[in-house]
């Protein structure tokens, strides 16, 4: 039963301001734990026993996200570089090189299941909305690019496959990589849908907009149908 008390503390767990404000992720099932710390570093933790797994140096991070299992860490800058620490293998690479005179207004990644593709969105200042990428991260190579240039506000890849759900506009679409073909509209929010997410078995997402004048609206859709 929940008692509230702490399971174990985290080896030299030294959180940076960044990490004290909520840059930091978890596996799918809670195991592996990475946070930004003093020094410009990541951690690496395995959350039942609190002992250390590795760490990396990084510069000037602005999102991090963790693979379901656990394995691969993916951390963007502030221009949109992202960067895979592999936590096995210890070993880091850069995936996306960005460079030039922008910031970024918005991003969002998100892994498959399995932690071998990374998409990748992004919002640059200036360029606006930037087409979001399927990048294979063995190979190093982006595989797909978005058939549009839409405003997209989340991305989510649809557990179990290599399908993804965009939130843009008033709907959802869902962008099929195999075969490469055209969005699926699925029927929308009447304002936009600025999130989406899905339960830890991929049976139900989840999706919000700011479509009513009292209250937010989430609608819950079954992807497989």
């Amino acid at each position: 039963p929940w008692t509230g008390e702490p399971q174990a503390i985290l080896a030299e767990s030294d959180l940076s301001p960044l990490g004290l404000a909520g840059f930091f992720a978890c596996s799918a099932d809670g195991r592996f734990f990475a946070a930004h710390t003093q020094g410009n570093r990541i951690q690496f933790w395995e959350t039942r026993s609190g002992c250390e797994l590795g760490r990396f140096e990084v510069q000037g991070p602005s999102l991090m996200v963790m693979s379901p299992t656990g394995e691969r860490l993916a951390v963007m800058d502030g221009l949109g570089a992202v960067t895979i620490f592999d936590r096995s293998l210890k070993q880091q690479k850069v995936l996306v090189s960005q460079s030039g005179k922008h910031t970024l207004l918005d991003r969002t990644m998100s892994f498959s299941s399995d932690g071998t593709l990374l998409a990748i969105n992004i919002v640059k200042v200036p360029g606006g909305p930037q087409p979001p990428e399927v990048w294979d991260i063995a190979a190093s190579r982006r595989l797909n690019v978005f058939p549009g240039r839409q405003e997209i506000h989340d991305l989510a890849f649809l557990p179990g496959s290599r399908s993804l759900i965009l939130a843009v506009g008033t709907k959802p679409l869902i962008w099929r990589l195999d075969p490469p073909i055209a969005p699926d509209d699925l029927s929308g929010h009447t304002a936009e849908a600025w999130t989406a997410a899905f339960s830890p078995d991929g049976k139900v997402l989840a999706t919000g907009s700011d479509d009513t004048r009292e209250r937010q609206t989430i609608k819950l859709w079954g992807p497989a149908s």
